[in-house]
């Protein structure tokens, strides 16, 4: 049978993010459900010629849709509110800083969700995480292996672990050409698990 040694490495890779995802939620609530979703449906219209001055026809993207009985506080129902999910996607930050203030000029009926930053081709720097993180491995490899006095021979298996806001915060928006964004720095990680031959 032969020896093993299992040794796990990390990698990471600073970059700086160039491209922004702004999520946000076009909702209302009406009496009716027919009225709950045309009002959503003119926001989703209003909200995409927005939108199409800062991104492509391609970078706006639908992902909910949902409809649902409104409440008051005393527990009877008042109506239908009805929501549609949107994220809009930019890979040009400076863009992305005058998209934020239009998008919150029509908050009447848009919420900001949140946004996430993120390295628009990250596949290069993956690669260099993952050799980093072998060359990790392997230098505890062959530390653990001089400490039992064998040699390290070869790799025998690898593993890859790897609300609507009120009128005062909208004339804000529109009063705002661009809304400053600190890209700051992400780390590109990558974890291996290896298992080395070892002979003596």
């Amino acid at each position: 049978m032969k020896r093993t040694i299992t040794t796990s490495g990390r990698g990471s890779v600073g970059a700086a993010p160039d491209s922004l995802r702004l999520n946000v939620t076009v909702a209302s609530t009406a009496p009716s459900v027919s009225d709950a979703l045309d009002t959503v449906a003119s926001g989703v219209t209003a909200l995409g010629e927005v939108a199409r001055e800062y991104v492509g026809a391609d970078d706006i993207a639908s992902h909910g849709l949902n409809v649902y009985p409104s409440y008051d506080r005393e527990g009877s129902q008042n109506g239908y509110r009805a929501s549609h999910s949107l994220i809009l996607a930019c890979d040009d930050l400076a863009k992305a800083g005058q998209l934020i203030p239009a998008v919150g000029a029509l908050m009447d009926l848009v919420t900001i969700d949140g946004m996430d930053l993120a390295v628009s081709e990250p596949e290069p720097l993956q690669a260099q995480a993952r050799a980093r993180a072998f060359a990790d491995a392997r230098a505890k490899a062959d530390e653990l292996a001089a400490l039992a006095g064998v040699t390290v021979r070869g790799v025998r298996h690898i593993v890859e672990g790897g609300a609507i806001a009120p009128s005062p915060v909208r004339q804000a928006f529109k009063a705002m050409d661009s809304m400053p964004i600190e890209a700051g720095t992400q780390d590109i990680t990558a974890a291996l698990t290896v298992t080395w031959q070892i002979e003596n």
